[in-house]
């Protein structure tokens, strides 16, 4: 399907909210062209972050593979009545005719979880503790071989490429007999 019969998404999201609705945002990627959407101010920051940084989360990668990010402008808690605690900004999903990585969706964002959930963790811990992958820790230090990734990293330091070498070969140890999923 071409970007004819899209849809665009504009909306204010309940801040409380914000995660389930860009998830489900990314999983109806391919029917979604645009979303234009005012969220908290530190949730745009996470989006617009770059991966492999600091600011940047697991919500970070999962967008970013599926949509250019872009903030458009900021607008204060004191436009508002009733006045929230937050600031705002305004920002602007363009969603990608194809993913921005090759590994297999669901292996992909399983491992851009479990790294994320145990932030503090080694990669190698997160891939063998996280109940999401469930990887001995030799097909874990495969993996990390196979992709060229020291496993004393932590996952928050992986840039979108990295994160999809690392699910590429989980994939291709999964097609050679392992159990990698």
């Amino acid at each position: 399907m071409g970007v004819r019969g899209k849809i665009s998404v504009v909306g204010n999201l309940p801040y409380q909210v914000t995660a389930p609705i860009l998830e489900k945002l990314v999983e109806a990627h391919k029917i979604v062209k645009s979303a234009t959407l005012l969220v908290q101010l530190e949730v745009a920051e996470k989006l617009c972050a770059v991966p492999g940084t600091r600011d940047a989360s697991a919500i970070t990668i999962f967008v970013q593979s599926f949509a250019h990010v872009q903030r458009l402008f900021s607008v204060s808690r004191h436009v508002f009545f009733p006045k929230p605690e937050v600031d705002s900004a305004l920002v602007r999903l363009e969603f990608y005719e194809h993913p921005q990585f090759r590994a297999p969706e669901g292996l992909f964002l399983k491992v851009v979880r479990a790294a994320f959930n145990l932030r503090r963790k080694t990669l190698k811990q997160s891939l063998t503790r996280s109940p999401l992958l469930a990887l001995s820790p030799e097909i874990a230090l495969e993996a990390l071989g196979q992709a060229h990734l020291d496993p004393q990293r932590r996952g928050e330091t992986l840039s979108l490429e990295e994160f999809d070498s690392l699910a590429q070969a989980l994939d291709s140890l999964h097609q050679d007999g392992s159990e990698a999923r």
